[in-house]
């Protein structure tokens, strides 16, 4: 996921590419952001799913679907790398991340996340390699607080990377 230079979001993988036709500059404000991936819908264009907000994202001017039943490396053992682009370590998300939730295996929407416009407890299961950064451990800003101990490493960040702001 990046924010281009004219404001819209682009979500790429190896295979797959999406580009908004909408354009996302307000950073005055707290947004969330859910990407489901379900490869094996049967319909190629709910493969992968973009919520804004709570709002599903429909208009793109790019739209690469994943293939039927396509495999990423997204909860693989693998190196992960949130907040910044995994094949040139210079690109840096420019934005403040409240907290990141990855569940496995399941197909979520919006709403297991968000109601009427405000940020809601996830209530489900991550699963084996899920897990859930809420940043509040300035000691540790990769802690896994979902229970599964996924915790990541983290390069070049310290307490002076966290931030008392907080959406609301």
């Amino acid at each position: 996921m990046a924010f281009q230079a004219d404001n819209t979001l682009k979500v790429r993988g190896a295979t797959v590419e999406y580009v908004t036709t909408a354009t996302y500059a307000g950073t005055a404000a707290w947004h969330n952001y859910v990407f489901s991936w379900d490869s094996a819908n049967g319909t190629a264009g709910d493969r992968l799913r973009i919520y804004y907000d709570g709002s599903e994202v429909t208009s793109f001017s790019t739209e690469t679907h994943p293939a039927l039943n396509e495999a990423t490396e997204w909860n693989a053992a693998v190196d992960h790398n949130i907040g910044r682009y995994a094949f040139n370590g210079t690109l840096y998300l420019p934005a403040k991340i409240a907290e990141f939730q990855s569940i496995e295996d399941l197909a979520l929407d919006a709403a297991s996340f968000i109601s009427g416009g405000s940020p809601i407890a996830y209530a489900g299961a991550y699963n084996t390699n899920g897990f859930y950064q809420e940043y509040q451990n300035n000691a540790a800003l990769g802690e896994d607080t979902s229970g599964n101990g996924n915790d990541y490493a983290t390069t070049n960040m310290d307490a002076t990377n966290q931030s008392t702001d907080v959406p609301s």
